[in-house]
């Protein structure tokens, strides 16, 4: 990210979010990072994927039913070509209606564990390909450098 050496950031996130862990910068500082902190980046807030996992729990996804419910109906859609966030909303009205007339849906879900459930409940992605691309920091660097240099109008041949 220019002048920045940033993790991945879908990895990052997704491991940051659920795990506790020390990490380190290019200062070589070790600090802490634990899913309610986010030491690093500053931010201060609930892990989304509690707070999706506890609506879906809410509107009985996760009940033997439930997860029965959800097999019938997302099994339809494999995701492996044309698929778009239109199928999810559709698959996810047609869950939302089935867990409600089968008696699913607990006696503690809310407006907002139904809105997480309808708006945050991702496409699934098991179907595509997120291989790690390995980069050093070293090349890291010299592709930070190269960009900086770029932006300013010089081609950038290695070190100056």
């Amino acid at each position: 990210m220019s002048e920045y050496i940033l993790p991945n950031w879908a990895i990052y996130s997704r491991e940051s979010t659920l795990y506790a862990d020390i990490e380190q910068h290019e200062d070589g500082v070790p600090q802490w990072s634990d899913p309610m902190r986010f030491s690093s980046v500053g931010i201060h807030m609930r892990p989304f994927a509690l707070t999706l996992v506890e609506a879906l729990d809410a509107v009985g996804v996760f009940s033997r039913a439930g997860l029965e419910a959800t097999s019938d109906i997302w099994g339809t859609v494999d995701f492996l070509t044309n698929e778009h966030s239109g199928h999810v909303r559709d698959l996810t009205g047609q869950l939302a209606k089935r867990l409600d007339a089968e008696g699913l849906v607990t006696e503690t879900a809310t407006n907002d564990h139904a809105r997480w459930f309808h708006q945050h409940w991702q496409m699934p992605m098991y179907n595509l390909d997120f291989t790690l691309i390995p980069a050093s920091l070293d090349q890291l660097k010299a592709d930070r450098e190269a960009a900086y240099w770029s932006e300013v109008g010089y081609e950038y041949h290695g070190d100056y």
